[in-house]
């Protein structure tokens, strides 16, 4: 009796020295009845460990069928600790495909899982778990009067559900018409990018001739033994031809005041293109490219077109 008193002292004291291996604290189980042919069964275990108790891998049930009627589905485990104690939670889902033509008693089997330590192995166990499986079958006869066939009394499956024939006439329209609207959106892209084939149209000189101006640059960036003449000539013609294009007439220095006054969207880039033609007389008339260079650089060229690329897709 004083021995007893001692122990139960010192399980008071010490809670963790009340066990020194992994034990089985609770099992939540599912319901007892109630079950037909696909029905899942979810039992969760909660075991508690020492300090060094680690699972034994090999122990842990693998997912798969287990009798004819029985199949493990999954298997779930999770390490959990609380105010300094351990827990292991074992989750193991069970699928029956057993068709009982009466409520019959079936057992899921039990689990045992081996857990590891230093001082040697120790083995905790589930134990089976009884529950009753239902028939699929009608649990009236066939209503009305007179003799009742036989036939009335056999069990039987419902028939199926017939398949809905669904229209599908509102999504077949509203796709359609989301497509017209990309389509739509999409050609306007092109046509406000001047992109193909909308590049060529006259309304957009300076869109094109920033192509042509931008691809110079990069063939000389490219070949750096290309002269420098031979870069900025094209690179010039190019504007030109854009502003002859614009202008309806080939546009010389001294008719500025009238191109601006027929076309004000473009004043903005007015000291840009004075600044052009200087640079296109010293390049054109007095055969210098490198006077050129220093008064409009070639990527001043490149930035004045894609300007004026710009506000002219901006006035189309």
């Amino acid at each position: 009796m004083r021995a007893l008193a001692v122990y139960v002292l010192m399980l008071l004291a010490c809670p963790g020295a009340a066990y020194a291996k992994a034990r089985l604290i609770d099992v939540e189980e599912p319901k007892q009845f109630g079950y037909f042919i696909g029905d899942v069964l979810e039992r969760t275990a909660l075991i508690e460990l020492s300090g060094a108790d680690r699972l034994v891998t090999a122990s842990r049930p693998e997912p798969g069928q287990i009798k004819y009627w029985l199949w493990l589905r999954n298997v779930q485990t999770e390490e959990l600790s609380r105010q300094g104690r351990r827990f292991l939670k074992v989750r193991l889902a069970y699928q029956i495909f057993y068709a009982p033509l009466q409520p019959q008693r079936l057992t899921l089997p039990s689990v045992s899982l081996l857990f590891r330590s230093e001082s040697g192995e120790t083995k905790t166990t589930l134990p089976p778990f009884t529950f009753l499986a239902a028939p699929l079958r009608e649990l009236t006869s066939r209503q009305g009067g007179g003799e009742r066939d036989e036939a009335d009394e056999i069990p039987r499956l419902m028939p199926d559900a017939q398949p809905q024939l669904r229209s599908t006439a509102r999504e077949r329209t509203t796709m359609l018409l989301s497509s017209m609207a990309g389509a739509l959106a999409f050609g306007l892209l092109l046509y406000h990018q001047a992109w193909w084939p909308f590049g060529a149209r006259r309304r957009r000189p300076f869109t094109v001739a920033a192509r042509q101006i931008a691809a110079l640059k990069r063939s000389a960036i490219t070949d750096l033994d290309t002269d420098l003449r031979g870069v900025l000539r094209p690179a010039f013609l190019a504007m030109h031809r854009a502003l002859d294009e614009t202008a309806g007439q080939r546009l010389l220095a001294n008719d500025q005041p009238s191109f601006f006054a027929e076309h004000p969207g473009l004043v903005s880039r007015r000291g840009e293109i004075g600044r052009f033609f200087e640079a296109s007389g010293a390049l054109f008339f007095a055969e210098d490219a490198k006077r050129a260079e220093d008064i409009m650089p070639l990527r001043d060229l490149v930035a004045l077109s894609d300007a004026l690329g710009v506000l002219e897709r901006g006035q189309s």
